[in-house]
């Protein structure tokens, strides 16, 4: 219910209606686990080398827009509350950026910088050409 700008959700821990094997903590903390992968999943770009040439030093920037419907984590189960882009950038900003470096680097790729601007955060992805002798 909204009141003074705030909207609480009321939780009965003991209640078993909608999941019945599991309270509503151990419903959200996995949840939230889902959500936290979701939105890694989403900033590890697959096969990145494909992005950036192997004979030119190159560089790509990655926009992630957390502003409105961008900013809710879509999830493949269903659950009653949202989780959004831009809180897990605020809270885990320190464990989302180590997630990223270390995917990348397995990938040969630098990352630059990752930064905010406004409502949107930017990846930018560098790598060095490779001299290849004949």
């Amino acid at each position: 219910m909204p009141q003074d700008g705030w909207e609480f959700y009321i939780l009965d821990p003991t209640d078993k209606a909608k999941y019945p094997h599991e309270n509503t903590q151990s419903v959200y903390n996995k949840m939230y686990t889902l959500a936290y992968n979701k939105l890694i999943q989403e900033l590890c770009i697959p096969d990145p080398e494909d992005l950036l040439q192997y004979d030119k030093d190159c560089t790509f920037l990655y926009y992630i827009s957390c502003e409105g419907d961008n900013d809710t984590i879509i999830m493949e189960e269903e659950y009653d509350y949202k989780f959004l882009k831009s809180i897990f950038f605020d809270k885990k900003y320190r464990a989302i950026k180590k997630c990223i470096y270390m995917y990348y680097n397995s990938h040969d790729i630098y990352v630059k910088s990752l930064y905010k601007d406004g409502l949107n955060y930017f990846i930018e992805l560098e790598k060095k050409a490779v001299n290849v002798i004949n």
